[in-house]
């Protein structure tokens, strides 16, 4: 039988899966960073903020699908919409807050 020896397999699931704990690591730090940047800036979503980020996926949706997409917008995946407004809006205000400083590599190029 071809295939990769069992120790060999193992080996490599155990590095996929210290990779995976490092990412998912970052990722989390991320998210606190980002959360502590929207509430120190007081970044906030409004019913509004919310209504026209619905209305927008609608008008962009076909006619025949708009009243069973409107009632998992405005239902289910409400939180999504908002959690996504508000990402948009935190890198909206990143993005205009933003300091770009060039650095020079240590080869001077």
């Amino acid at each position: 039988s071809q295939g990769v020896p069992q120790a060999e397999a193992a080996k490599a699931l155990e590095g996929m899966q210290a990779e995976a704990a490092k990412e998912a690591e970052r990722e989390v730090r991320l998210a606190y960073v980002l959360n502590a940047v929207a509430e120190a800036e007081n970044i906030t979503v409004t019913e509004e903020d919310v209504a026209a980020k619905i209305k927008a996926i609608l008008e962009k949706s076909q006619p025949q699908e708009r009243a069973n997409l409107e009632k998992a917008l405005t239902g289910s995946y409400r939180d999504r919409i908002q959690s996504e407004v508000r990402e948009s809006k935190l890198f909206a205000w990143l993005t205009e807050h933003a300091k770009v400083k060039e650095v020079k590599d240590s080869k001077g190029s």
